[in-house]
């Protein structure tokens, strides 16, 4: 199988300090071209029969979620592990599939503060397939990931956000580190798969 992700040692130390240091790093323009054409064509498809899913507690979410198809899953359960992964954490992961799907952020949705479970989510892979270009506000805006510390009285803090163009892959710990999303304002959406990872 050829390779359709190059991620070349240099870049890879980056990326792994960046993870070190947020918790995530955002790798831009990263879904190549042709893959991302048919990865639109698939979630656009997965749109139309896309369940809502929807909380208030113990973790408060809004979103729409649909099961991912071949294109999909080829990526997370062969590619991704070998190709991105593997280079950036010098470890192997399995695909978890009861953590994985697409996912859309439409105008009112939101994820609050949270950490992914580390038995079946200890490493996250988000690939942005179509989203509203991130603006202005990033501490407000719900078009960028937000990563969080622990607050003195438990309170979230906001560290840092993360501008989450589409074309580009989000890689991070999200085991480990607190992250979320402000809601969405109308007229903006994320439309992104979904992948979780455990070491093997």
């Amino acid at each position: 199988m050829t390779g359709l992700f190059d991620i070349h040692p240099e870049r890879a130390a980056r990326l792994n300090a960046a993870i070190e240091s947020d918790g995530f790093a955002y790798m831009a323009n990263a879904i190549p071209e042709h893959l991302w054409a048919n990865l639109r064509d698939e979630c656009g498809r997965a749109r139309k029969t896309a369940n809502s899913a929807q909380s208030d507690s113990p973790l408060a979410y809004r979103s729409s979620l649909s099961s991912l198809g071949e294109v999909g899953l080829d990526l997370v359960k062969f590619r991704a592990p070998e190709e991105i992964l593997a280079p950036i954490f010098d470890q192997k992961f399995e695909y978890c599939e009861d953590a994985s799907c697409y996912t859309f952020f439409e105008a009112d949705d939101f994820l609050s503060p949270h950490l992914d479970g580390a038995e079946n989510c200890e490493v996250t892979l988000l690939f942005y397939i179509s989203a509203t270009e991130p603006g202005e506000n990033p501490e407000e805006s719900g078009l960028y990931l937000s990563i969080y510390d622990d607050g003195p009285d438990e309170t979230p803090m906001l560290r840092k956000s993360i501008a989450t163009p589409e074309g580009g892959i989000m890689v991070g710990r999200g085991s480990k580190v607190l992250h979320g999303r402000n809601k969405l304002s109308e007229g903006e959406k994320i439309w992104m798969l979904t992948a979780c990872f455990r070491s093997v």
